[in-house]
């Protein structure tokens, strides 16, 4: 891609890698902004690493065995993201939910729809270590 669209694109990725710096750099102290954060420093970093990676994903072009490994990691973080959520969470960190049902059932079925989300990311991220491993054309 050349011309408009590839600056835009660059833009674009530079923008998502600077959005994704803000929360890595909270969760490691450089910014204060750290005790908001609900969860380990490590899910912060995730979180904001997951903007940084799709950002060098978008640099990387469409194509490229190196796009396919970024997706890979990205993925892979979201699964230990919701993982986390699932398994080892604070129940007061959980809000919202059906109204009618007591809040030990809302936090429940939160934990198990957060497990299937880290349970599909990490099928995604299989399918996308394979598209790595193939290569670009396919092979």
């Amino acid at each position: 891609m050349t011309g408009p669209e590839q600056r835009v694109s660059i833009g674009w990725a530079l923008a998502t890698i600077a959005i994704g710096l803000y929360p890595v750099a909270m969760s490691l102290d450089l910014l204060p902004g750290r005790a908001s954060l609900n969860g380990p420093p490590w899910v912060g970093v995730l979180a904001g690493g997951v903007f940084v990676l799709a950002g060098l994903a978008m640099l990387a072009g469409q194509r490229s065995r190196v796009t396919h490994v970024l997706v890979a990691v990205l993925l892979l973080s979201l699964t230990a993201i919701g993982g986390w959520i699932a398994i080892a969470a604070s129940a007061g960190g959980f809000s919202g939910g059906i109204f009618f049902l007591p809040g030990w059932v809302n936090v429940a079925i939160a934990r198990v729809m957060f497990g299937f989300g880290a349970l599909v990311c990490l099928g995604m991220t299989l399918l996308a270590i394979g598209y790595a491993w193939r290569g670009p054309d396919g092979r």
